[in-house]
């Protein structure tokens, strides 16, 4: 959220998470700028005037932070837009960014219509996400909402994942989606949990006469509730709203 709101000038240190192409739609902007492993020592060198956590997630160093007199604003994980947006806002407020949250908001609103994602209709196209090592991410999950978000029926509830799971290629097979969403990463090195993306079961089914329809989607677009999501759905093939 901070690097959607500010400028690089305002910013003091960021997680070395945000570097990672996976996980971050700012990686590129990130490598430009001072990052810190969640330690006390890297983020007090930084001088912040303020420190921003996610959910407790390093408790340790939150403790040592407070004792020290370093403010600190906690935000607990957005498993939802509703709730990124009333993250977004909160910390908008703090650091003056009120109209820019204002226009974030405005068009992740534009894009998805509403709060809660509708129920994808009977008809709609069902479609899974098949990652590195066949894993899914199931049903309680932010990439479940934005599937219906796109009007796609999420196989995932029919294999029974609600937190995520793994899912073997026979399975895969059986289920015949008519939609299947890889990850848009790779590494420079193919690793074996990718090997199984490229096995020639999955190519046949692909090759064969009316073959699912595949569609590729970074994966730091939905591993957080953030504006960039409007991306995710443009490359999904969401109707316009």
């Amino acid at each position: 959220m901070l690097l959607e709101l500010v400028e690089d000038r305002r910013i003091a240190s960021l997680t070395a998470l945000s570097r990672d192409p996976a996980l971050s739609p700012f990686h590129a902007r990130a490598a430009r700028l001072p990052v810190n492993r969640g330690n006390v020592e890297t983020i007090v060198v930084a001088r912040p005037d303020l420190v921003i956590t996610a959910g407790r997630a390093t408790p340790l160093a939150t403790r040592m932070l407070e004792r020290l007199g370093v403010p600190l604003l906690e935000f607990e994980h957005a498993e939802t837009f509703a709730a990124y947006g009333r993250n977004l806002v909160r910390l908008a407020n703090v650091l003056g960014a009120e109209q820019r949250a204002a226009a974030l908001l405005q068009t992740l609103w534009h894009a998805i219509g509403a709060d809660e994602p509708p129920t994808p209709s009977a008809h709609a196209p069902r479609a899974i996400v098949y990652q590195p090592n066949g894993y899914t991410p199931g049903t309680r999950t932010l990439v479940h909402r934005i599937l219906q978000y796109a009007g796609l029926r999420d196989v995932a509830g029919e294999l029974g994942l609600d937190g995520g799971g793994f899912v073997s290629l026979e399975r895969l097979l059986l289920a015949r989606p008519d939609v299947i969403v890889f990850a848009g990463r790779r590494d420079a090195e193919a690793s074996l949990a990718e090997a199984m993306l490229h096995h020639p079961a999955l190519r046949s089914l692909l090759d064969a006469p009316h073959a699912p329809r595949t569609v590729t989607v970074a994966a730091h677009l939905w591993t957080c509730a953030g504006s960039y999501a409007t991306t995710a759905l443009r490359q999904l093939g969401a109707p316009a709203r």
